[in-house]
């Protein structure tokens, strides 16, 4: 099919999906603004109405670039902040969606497992076009637009690395989207860090360390690589990054009214943080291929040798999801997805290919179960004190949205889900690994 093609199939399945939940209702929290949204909100208002310098709620006071983008549209339409903020956010969808599909062009070749990776990142319920329907003032999506630029002008670096004019060119733009992406969310300044692995300086060869002569050796070569680019590959990123912040900072923001320390954070989480809650909230992040991700990871662990920048940056969201605070599923989903969906979609691929194309169906139609296909997104307040028995997620719309969430989800729910994904992940991966076919099946049936 040609490459044409696929993207009007890709643009058409996000117009259908638009349309198919189009009726779910808006967050009753705080009139529609929801939690952090609403310090969003406040920033809005100020900025349509000149208020300069700003001052707010840190850390959301620096993540102005979302606000801005709903203020101008807001001042120059007649629609309210809400829905100015959801169309923004259906755009950077339309953008997200597309791009997405161009990054899976360089390592998945069946355009069917392609398109499937684009239906799963469509119809999950906390994925980017269903959950702006019911949270609008939710910046990620333009934060996930700008980081995967990134990824794919990280893949354009290593790509023309021996030619110095073409990858000189590439570096300033790859910092000038890095430092925009600040301004919608600080996280995205980590993949800067993704340019110091373009050479692969972390060597499988075993003959590296036959002796210390060819370990020097290795050393040597590296350092020679890096002598000359380091300063580009290291400076360039932080130094436009710094520059937009401190443009941002002396001309538009004079404080912050609430206290907050990033490392603060970041060790407390670490002490409270659970494995279980973890595993929970990566099957809730991406189904029933949640816990599969390692098992994928490691049957194509050539592609993180040879691109070790995608190695060093799916360990980093993946820690910065661990850390990152209440909302697991939305932070570790929104950072690691252009890498995750690589391997699922690799591991797809290669169960699609396989005597295993059974099994491939079942998870497939499970998986439209933590999805969430069927349901629209329960709104909150609520006032149902009703838990049904989860069956990779909490079947219908009559609970408490938070249970949907691993950290704010009942625990014994909780411990249920992660007992269900376990059994199915390790059932697959025997399936898998020891190609059970449906004859297989069968033969055992009859005996």
């Amino acid at each position: 099919m040609k490459i044409r093609v696929e993207f009007i199939i890709v643009n058409l399945l996000i117009v259908f999906t638009a349309i198919l939940y189009n009726n779910q209702e808006r967050i009753k929290i705080n009139d529609g603004k929801g939690w952090d949204g609403s310090s969003y909100y406040a920033i809005t208002e100020k900025i349509m109405d000149d208020v300069e310098p700003l001052s707010g709620e840190y850390p959301f006071i620096y993540r102005v670039g979302f606000p801005c983008l709903v203020a101008c549209v807001t001042n120059y339409t007649n629609l309210n902040i809400l829905d100015s903020a959801y169309y923004i956010n259906l755009t950077g969808v339309i953008i997200l969606t597309n791009l997405l599909y161009a990054w899976l062009l360089y390592f998945i070749k069946n355009y069917k497992i392609r398109l499937v990776i684009i239906l799963m990142f469509l119809f999950t319920w906390h994925a980017p076009l269903r959950i702006i329907k019911f949270y609008p003032m939710l910046t990620d999506i333009w934060g996930s637009v700008w980081l995967l630029l990134c990824f794919h002008l990280i893949y354009k670096i290593k790509h023309y690395s021996t030619n110095k004019r073409r990858l000189y060119a590439f570096v300033i733009i790859f910092s000038i989207i890095v430092a925009i992406g600040t301004l919608f969310r600080e996280s995205n300044l980590a993949i800067a860090l993704g340019l110091l692995f373009i050479f692969n300086p972390l060597s499988y060869n075993k003959s590296v360390f036959d002796s210390p002569k060819s370990m020097l050796n290795y050393i040597q070569k590296m350092i020679h690589k890096y002598k000359t680019l380091m300063p580009v590959f290291f400076i360039f990123p932080f130094i436009f990054a710094l520059i937009i912040k401190y443009i941002v900072t002396k001309n538009f923001i004079t404080e912050h009214t609430i206290g907050y320390a990033y490392f603060d954070s970041l060790i407390r989480w670490i002490y409270t943080r659970s494995l279980p809650e973890f595993l929970t909230a990566t099957c809730i992040s991406y189904g029933v291929f949640g816990l599969l991700i390692p098992y994928f990871i490691w049957k194509h662990r050539s592609i993180l040798w040879e691109r070790q920048e995608i190695a060093f940056l799916l360990f980093v969201f993946t820690v910065l999801g661990y850390v990152g605070g209440t909302d697991t599923e939305r932070i570790l989903y929104m950072s690691t997805f252009p890498i995750v969906f690589v391997f699922i979609g690799l591991g797809i691929e290669k169960m699609y290919n396989s005597e295993q194309r059974w099994w491939l169906w079942i998870l497939l139609l499970i998986n439209t179960l933590p999805a969430r296909v069927f349901w629209y997104i329960p709104n909150t307040p609520s006032v149902t004190n009703n838990t049904p028995y989860p069956i990779f997620t909490l079947l219908g719309t009559d609970f408490q949205y938070l249970y949907l969430y691993s950290h704010h989800g009942n625990w014994l729910l909780n411990l249920l889900l992660l007992i269900e994904f376990l059994i199915l992940a390790f059932l697959s991966i025997f399936i898998i690994h020891y190609k059970v076919s449906l004859k297989d099946i069968k033969q055992f049936i009859i005996q």
